[in-house]
């Protein structure tokens, strides 16, 4: 087996050991941990492991010769994000109304918080706590009920993902008609 793999979630891993002796001299295959298995006395498994894991096989042959292998299964998480670099809040065509950072469905927890300064600095939007479902609560290209000028505007955003890891970004966002 090899020592380490890397998937994503959902991510069916195909585990197949090579074996120094022919497969029917093979008496005895054990596959660990049990519940993960759907086959443990096969000589190859396929299994979706929901989080980091190690998976041990014991093989024993004719002449009562034990042999264990383990394998390292690595779960990492997808953390794409996709923010937009321009908008269009004031044209009435119901496209790009809000500015808000997009996240694979139901992989971030909160958008803990989330800010839009102007060129001098000056915040001009700043929400916390937000559902990462939400995005007609980002920022509408307003202060204070004001629509302000086209122009680039600075962002700052803390995300917290379902795993409990943060993610701080920031960059330059474009208001345009």
């Amino acid at each position: 087996l090899p020592p380490h793999f890397e998937i994503q979630p959902g991510e069916e891993v195909q585990l197949q050991p090579v074996f120094n002796k022919p497969p029917e001299e093979i008496i005895s295959i054990e596959w660990e941990p049990a519940e993960l298995i759907n086959c443990t006395g096969c000589l190859e498994i396929f299994i979706i492991p929901s989080e980091n894991t190690a998976i041990e096989i014991s093989v024993q042959d004719l002449d009562f010769c034990l042999a264990t292998a383990t394998t390292f299964i690595e779960v990492v998480p997808i953390r794409d994000v996709f923010i937009p670099n321009a908008f269009s809040p004031t044209n009435r065509d119901r496209i790009n109304d809000f500015f808000y950072p997009l996240t694979n469905p139901g992989s971030l927890e909160v958008i803990e918080r989330f800010k839009v300064f102007d060129r001098w600095g000056n915040r001009v939007f700043s929400r916390y706590n937000l559902d990462p479902e939400s995005p007609d609560k980002g920022w509408d290209g307003t202060f204070n009920g004001d629509r302000l000028s086209n122009g680039i505007f600075v962002y700052l955003i803390h995300l917290r993902w379902k795993d409990g890891e943060e993610s701080i970004l920031n960059g330059e966002i474009n208001l345009i008609d």
